[in-house]
């Protein structure tokens, strides 16, 4: 009596010869050299996914909200990663790994602009973890200065404890190029002056959202009078 395991249920995807003798059955397997017969299914799925218009592929990558998700995604096909990048990279977390000098903190901007992945970045974070704030203009060179003025496509601004009195004057040469895109921008205890609180609201035109936790005014005024600030212009909030 002779039986394929295809006349069966199929178990994995290797086929299985059974001979039946009298008294025993002997298990013929196809040679180790010979590569597994892949399900027709299988690699249909895998073809279909690539297939799939890119307007349809876009839709459906923009309801993800895991990154876990979104980085599987972006490792299918280059439409699905093509896709997924804008996502993966909307969101860039500034923060301090290591306590001390503040230079060279930000030497992962020039990562990020020699990857091309600047134009994507939509929100920035900023958090301080120490008792050293290190975002503070000492931590700009020149290079990252540039590399910072480069993302250009940011609506929102979420600042710890931000050192605004440090920034004034010239505050706009680190934070005017978000005038014309920034939408919301929230700010966790900042350290300023209320003129000079004002004065940085002011860099933004087209804000629809303000938040702000606390405001910490106990700094030596001597750092920068505010008369030396020009006058406040409100924003024109829209929301």
């Amino acid at each position: 009596m002779h039986i394929r395991a295809s006349d069966l249920r199929t178990v994995g995807i290797a086929r299985v010869v059974i001979d039946w003798y009298r008294g025993k059955a002997k298990v013929n397997r196809p040679p180790a050299s010979a590569p597994p017969e892949v399900p027709p299914r299988i690699s249909m799925i895998g073809e279909s996914t690539c297939r799939l218009p890119y307007e349809i592929v876009e839709m459906i990558v923009s309801h993800l909200k895991d990154i876990k998700a979104l980085k599987a995604c972006s490792l299918t096909c280059h439409s699905w990663h093509t896709a997924a990048v804008p996502y993966i990279y909307h969101i860039l977390i500034l923060k301090e790994r290591t306590p001390g000098d503040a230079r060279n903190k930000l030497n992962l901007l020039s990562g990020l602009h020699g990857l091309g992945l600047t134009p994507h970045v939509k929100e920035i974070r900023v958090r301080e973890c120490f008792s050293t704030h290190w975002f503070v203009p000492e931590a700009f060179s020149s290079l990252d200065l540039g590399y910072f003025s480069a993302l250009a496509n940011v609506h929102t601004l979420k600042l710890e404890e931000l050192e605004i009195h440090r920034f004034v004057p010239g505050i706009e040469h680190y934070f005017g190029h978000f005038s014309q895109t920034l939408r919301s921008i929230t700010l966790y205890d900042p350290r300023c002056t209320p003129r000079q609180l004002s004065r940085f609201l002011s860099l933004f035109p087209n804000l629809d959202d303000i938040e702000i936790w606390y405001i910490s005014t106990h700094i030596p005024h001597t750092i920068i009078p505010d008369t030396e600030l020009v006058p406040f212009s409100a924003p024109k909030l829209r929301g």
